[in-house]
C-alpha cells in the first residue's frame, strides 16, 4: 500500500476534524503531504466520516494529481489542496464549511484581527479572496480556487507562514499547518475567532483595532525562534525533573486515547532504554473502562507478570506486545 503511514495520519486527522463539530455530513476534508515521496493523501469524495478507515484515504501525485493507489475518487477539493502545497510548502490542509468562518466568506469580509486570541495563531487579518470569474468557475474550478488563494497572498503581501488561513469568497475557509493535526487545530481556532469577531461587531462595530505591537507580542511569543510560550519541545513540568539524557519520548494519540483512558501515563523512556518495573506498570496498566479493548488487558497482565518476576523491557518491547490494530490506530511517536 502506498503511503500507509500518511494514510493513517490523515485518517486520524479527519476523525479529529469530525470530532470538533466543524463539519456536517460529508462537508470538509483534511489532507497531508510527503514532499520527498511526491504524494498527497486526502479524504475520499462524499464518504461519511463515520465510514472512513485508513484504507479509504486516497494518495495522489503531488505533481500531476493522478490517483496512485485507490479505487476511490479523492475529494473534489484536491486540486485546491495541491496548489496550496506547491505554493506554501505546508504539511497539512483543512477545508470546512464551519458556520462563522463561512458566514464571513459569504459576506466577502476578511476576518479582522481584533484581539490577542486571534493573534496567538494568526499575525493579522485573515484575508478573503476575490470572487472567481465565470471562466475560472467553468473550467478547472477547484484548481483556480487554489490559484486565487495564492494570488490573494502574493498580491497583498500577507505571509502564508504567519496567517495560515484564508476565506474563499462565497465558499468557505481553507486552513493549513505544519501537519494535518496542526491544520485541524488552526481550523478550530479560526472558527472561534470568527465567532468572536461577529459578536464583537454586533456589540461595537466601531471598536478600535489593537496596536500592532500587541499583536506581534502575542504572535511571536508562540511562534518563531524567540517563542517562549509553553514547554518548548513538548517537555512537561514532570519531564523537566528528569536529567536531560533520560527525558522521555512522548507517546501521543491522534484521538486522545492514552490521555483519556490512562491517568498520566503518556511519558515513556526513550526507545532502547531499559525500563524498571515501576515504569512498565505505569506505561501499560490501563484503567478499567468498559470500552477499553479486551486484549489490551490481556497483554498488560502478561507483561506485568513478567515485570514482577524482575524482567526489564524496552519501550519497543512493551509496545510490540500490544495488538497491531490498537498500535496503528492509537500511537504516534513524537521526538
Amino acid at each position: 500500500m502506498i503511503a500507509a503511514e500518511l494514510r493513517d495520519l490523515v485518517f486520524r486527522a479527519n476523525q479529529r476534524l469530525a470530532g470538533t463539530g466543524l463539519v456536517h455530513g460529508t462537508f470538509g476534508n483534511v489532507s497531508g503531504v510527503d514532499y520527498d515521496a511526491g504524494v498527497c493523501v486526502i479524504k475520499p469524495s462524499g464518504v461519511p466520516y463515520t465510514e472512513l478507515s485508513p484504507a479509504h484515504m486516497v494518495p495522489v501525485s503531488l505533481e500531476t494529481g493522478a490517483v496512485l493507489d485507490s479505487t476511490l475518487r479523492p475529494s473534489s477539493d484536491t486540486p485546491t489542496h495541491l496548489e496550496l502545497y506547491r505554493a506554501f510548502r505546508c504539511g497539512g490542509i483543512v477545508h470546512t464549511h464551519s458556520e462563522a468562518a463561512t458566514t464571513l466568506a459569504q459576506a466577502r469580509t476578511p476576518l479582522r484581527c481584533m484581539g490577542t486570541t486571534h493573534a496567538d495563531y494568526f499575525r493579522g487579518d485573515v484575508p478573503v479572496t476575490r470572487p472567481l470569474r465565470q471562466a475560472e468557475v467553468a473550467d478547472a474550478y477547484e484548481r483556480n480556487t487554489g490559484l486565487v488563494i495564492v494570488e490573494t497572498f502574493r498580491s497583498t503581501g500577507v505571509s502564508p507562514d504567519e496567517v495560515t488561513a484564508v476565506l474563499v469568497a462565497n465558499h468557505g475557509p481553507f486552513v493549513w499547518g505544519a501537519d494535518p493535526f496542526g491544520a485541524v487545530e488552526r481550523a478550530h481556532v479560526l472558527e472561534l475567532v470568527a465567532r468572536l469577531a461577529i459578536a464583537q461587531h454586533v456589540i461595537a462595530p466601531d471598536a478600535p483595532r489593537p496596536d500592532a505591537y500587541l499583536i506581534d507580542k502575542h504572535y511571536f511569543r508562540k511562534h518563531g525562534a524567540r517563542a517562549y510560550y509553553g514547554q518548548g519541545k513538548r517537555v512537561s513540568h514532570r519531564q523537566a525533573l528528569l536529567p536531560q539524557a533520560r527525558r522521555p519520548r512522548l507517546l501521543r494519540t491522534g484521538e486522545g486515547w492514552l490521555n483519556t483512558r490512562f491517568h498520566n501515563y503518556a511519558d515513556v523512556f526513550r526507545d532502547g532504554d531499559r525500563c524498571p518495573k515501576s515504569e512498565i506498570r505505569r506505561l501499560i496498566w490501563p484503567q478499567r473502562h468498559k470500552d477499553t479493548e479486551k486484549n489490551t488487558h490481556q497483554v498488560a497482565g502478561s507483561t506485568r507478570r513478567r515485570a514482577a518476576a524482575g524482567e526489564a523491557f524496552s519501550v519497543s518491547q512493551c509496545l510490540r506486545g500490544l495488538s497491531k490494530s490498537i498500535r496503528q490506530r492509537n500511537y504516534e511517536m513524537l521526538y
